[in-house]
Formats: C-alpha cells, structure tokens, sequence
C-alpha cells in the first residue's frame, strides 16, 4: 500500500480508559479494525479479534468470546468490504451480496447474539466509511482513537452519535 498503513503500534499510548472492559473487533486482522484492537488492548481491554463475515461463523464467534473473556462491554464492527467499479454495469451480483453479508449482515448477526450478554453501560460502535478531502486516506491511527472515545465510559451519554472522522469533509 502506498502509504504504508499506520496501525499506532510505534504511536499509540494507552491511558487506562478501557481497563478491565471486554471488545469484540471484528475486522481487526487489518486497516482501522487492526488499529481499533490495537487501541482497546492499549487503553487495558481484553480483545477477541475477528474477520469473519458468515452467519453461523460471526454467530459462534460471539459466543466463544463471551465464554473465553466471560462477557462483553465493547462491540467494535469495523469489518468492511468495498470494491470500486467505473461502471455501474460492472457490478457483479456476487460482489454486491459479499459486500452487504460483510457490510450490513454480519452487523446485525453480532449485534443480535451479544445483545444478551452486553451489560449496561456497553457499547456498540459501528463505522460507515466516506473519502476525504485531505488528498490521502486516512490512517488506522488517526481513527482508532475515535473507537476508544465511543468505547470509554466517560461517553456513557453519548448515544447514537455520528463522530465526523472526516478528514475535513463536511456532511
């Protein structure tokens, strides 16, 4: 990739904000959900990381981390898929229900298995992705700490907010 992706292993410093909370990242095996789960474990959560877009996968891995961290309080759904085509007639039918079982599905899927386990006070942060105008994408670095602002308890009245990580775009 040019540049080379930032996931803050040389940048990130934790403080503490997520100490003893237990994530979910789905996604976390690269991009932002690599520096999300990287950002959790830093600020003190235990973190199960995944990229597992199936029903009955993503259902299973929701269980086996409620049972090996004993509960969920964090939910991060930052597993994406996007392809870009120039012309709308390119569109592979295939390619569009991968990206909404990845996308929107499994989301759901997550969702619908933790909700029994999330306690009060949990948090479930979703990402949609938008390009920006600052000539460049933006790094994991620079949008893992706004994972661990919606994750902390001190955004414990924050509720459905649109956090604006932009790069300068406004919506």
């Amino acid at each position: 990739m040019d540049p080379e992706p930032d996931y803050g292993e040389d940048t990130y410093v934790g403080s503490g904000r997520l100490k003893g909370r237990r994530a979910l990242v789905t996604g976390g095996d690269s991009g932002i959900g690599r520096a999300v789960a990287l950002a959790y474990a830093r600020e003190g959560a235990d973190v199960v990381v995944t990229h597992l877009p199936e029903e009955a996968a993503t259902r299973a891995l929701v269980r086996a981390a409620v049972e090996v961290l004993g509960g969920l309080d964090l939910i991060a759904n930052v597993a994406g898929e996007q392809r870009y085509v120039d012309d709308l007639a390119e569109l592979d039918p295939r390619q569009v229900r991968d990206t909404c079982e990845i996308n929107v599905f499994a989301l759901i899927w997550i969702v619908q298995e933790a909700l029994p386990h999330l306690p009060a006070g949990a948090a479930i942060v979703d990402v949609l992705g938008q390009d920006a105008p600052l000539g460049r994408p933006g790094q994991p670095a620079e949008m893992a700490p706004a994972y661990v602002f919606l994750a902390s308890t001190g955004t414990s009245y924050v509720s459905g907010e649109v956090l604006g990580a932009t790069g300068g775009t406004l919506y």
